[in-house]
């Protein structure tokens, strides 16, 4: 079923403890990053965990508001054992599962949740709907962030403009500074994914690089 959040949750219920279950890659990461900070937005009182890879965990590590949990993909089962004990005394109301991949689905079956929300059909991957007990809407675009920003609207987010706040030490920034011009527009090109396969390739990007300096 897709999750109606006005017939499902009362908002007494507020406020809601909600679990995120995202762990790579760093692009989609950075995409959620944006759904949870919706979600804060509408709910400024929520209790969030989020359930992540240990090097995307990094990267926004500081987060406010947000209890990171790390989780190395290289320690296999005996991690996911060790994470479902961490859990075991932590009940949600929601478990947002944005992560098609067998090995969520797996991390899921230790998450107590009252909802867990996943892709619908089309998008779902791995039976991913066989661990889950609600499904958020189908969209017609095909870009990964609208796709999550479903998430937030299943839970009764209104305001779904994406934003991203990171929490920058001025060391961050100074070294930033080092490779920005501020006299010109700045463009950052990343060339690699982390599958070969997903890459653009170099003479895409060549292009993309020359049609930018013309």
């Amino acid at each position: 079923m897709y999750l109606n959040f006005n017939t499902q949750i009362p908002m007494k219920k507020q406020p809601l403890n909600i679990c995120i279950l995202r762990l790579s890659a760093i692009g989609d990461v950075c995409h959620t990053l944006a759904v949870v900070q919706a979600i804060q937005r509408q709910y400024p009182d929520a209790k969030i965990s989020w359930i992540i890879g240990k090097t995307e965990a990094m990267l926004i590590q500081g987060l406010e508001n947000v209890e990171l949990i790390p989780y190395d993909k290289k320690t296999g089962w005996k991690g996911i054992f060790t994470l479902w004990k961490a859990l075991a005394n932590k009940r949600f109301d929601f478990l947002l599962n944005m992560q098609t991949a067998f090995r969520a689905s797996m991390i899921s079956l230790g998450i107590k949740a009252t909802k867990k929300i996943g892709f619908n059909r089309d998008r779902a991957r791995e039976m991913q709907w066989l661990f889950t007990n609600a499904k958020v809407e189908m969209t017609t675009s095909p870009h990964v962030l609208d796709g999550q920003m479903m998430f937030a609207k299943a839970i009764g987010v209104t305001d779904l403009t994406p934003c991203w706040s990171l929490p920058l030490s001025q060391s961050d920034l100074d070294y930033s500074a080092t490779f920005i011009d501020k006299t010109k527009k700045n463009v950052l090109i990343s060339p690699c994914s982390s599958k070969k396969e997903k890459d653009w390739g170099a003479e895409s990007n060549a292009e993309i690089a020359q049609w930018l300096t013309a």
